[in-house]
């Protein structure tokens, strides 16, 4: 017998993951993905508030013209000068929101993967 047929048989042999351990993966990609992505998410919802926002004052007129340009809208957020009350500042301002989203991403993430991987293990066996 081969060193690649030891090799193969031991692999063979492995268990599948159980249905709570197919949930991982699913868990673990949905946190990176969402934390890679939710600085471009906080933005364009940005952009998307200043715009619609009702201008009264010069504060308003100000965020709706710091809200047509993405890069306008990254540096406002970042460092406000047109917002009068900044909750945030830095790269928090970036993340405003994280742990709702989280509780929304992750169990979601998490059983797409599980589901579809019994179901593929369904498909294979067959």
């Amino acid at each position: 017998m081969t060193k690649a047929e030891i090799v193969f048989n031991k692999l063979a042999k492995k268990k599948e993951p159980g249905p709570l351990q197919s949930l991982v993966p699913g868990a673990v990609a949905g946190t990176i993905a969402t934390s890679v992505v939710m600085p471009l998410d906080t933005i364009s919802d940005a952009q998307k508030q200043w715009r619609n926002a009702a201008i009264k004052t010069t504060e308003e007129a100000g965020l709706a013209q710091a809200g047509k340009s993405f890069m306008n809208t990254a540096r406002e957020l970042y460092n406000p000068k047109i917002r009068a009350a900044a909750n945030s500042r830095g790269m928090k301002a970036f993340y405003s929101g994280y742990g709702g989203k989280m509780l929304k991403v992750v169990p979601s993430m998490a059983l797409t993967y599980g589901i579809a991987s019994a179901i593929e293990k369904k498909i294979r066996d067959k």
